[in-house]
């Protein structure tokens, strides 16, 4: 009996989360789809593992735009600027803008540059040093969620890091994969921040 009760809390929870998913199809300008191609598989990344938001390429609720990236190197320090819009579908043009945030931060990439081997454990320990650093990790926690409360630091980079992989369709270094990890580790923070901001109209 108490497993019955078990799995019907369950299927409920399931139904819940599944219920309340919003679909993403994640866009850049076309003339900037090399540039922006971190960016948004960082996004991306992120996005597949969170519980309020699906990824698709056909049929979303909304589009999310990475657009006007800039970057600049000091030394091994990456500074970068970057534009966020949420936008309704974009089946036709563009769709209508609904919020925008303008981002700027900055990537160490010093320890990344001297790693030799690609080994998942040491990239992993790179990413969440480099979140922990700029002070992007504690919130992502939170925005990803999770059934349990197992902490979910380790998990989140490693699964991230694999999809990573999926999106950029070819292997990536790692100054890449610190780089589009902490892109999106600011990008998803900010969209779930527009999101949560949506009026019950827009959802």
């Amino acid at each position: 009996m108490k497993r019955s009760v078990g799995i019907l809390v369950a299927s409920l929870i399931f139904a819940s989360i599944s219920l309340t998913q919003i679909k993403i199809d994640l866009k850049t300008p076309i003339d900037d789809k090399e540039k922006l191609k971190l960016a948004k598989s960082g996004l991306g990344a992120y996005l597949r593992q969170v519980e309020w938001a699906k990824v698709v390429n056909v049929g979303e609720d909304y589009s999310v735009w990475i657009k006007n990236l800039r970057r600049r190197f000091k030394g091994n320090v990456l500074h970068f600027e970057v534009d966020l819009e949420l936008k309704t579908t974009a089946d036709l043009g563009s769709g209508k803008l609904i919020d925008a945030r303008h981002i700027k931060d900055s990537v160490d990439l010093n320890e990344a540059a001297n790693l030799k081997t690609f080994e998942e454990r040491e990239m992993s320990e790179l990413v969440e040093k480099q979140l922990t650093k700029n002070n992007k990790f504690k919130p992502i926690t939170g925005i990803i969620g999770t059934a349990t409360n197992v902490p979910l630091a380790g998990t989140v980079v490693q699964k991230g890091l694999e999809y990573l992989g999926v999106d950029l369709e070819s292997k990536f270094t790692p100054d890449q994969a610190i780089e589009a990890m902490t892109l999106g580790a600011v990008l998803i923070v900010a969209l779930k921040e527009m999101v949560d901001a949506l009026s019950p109209k827009e959802e």
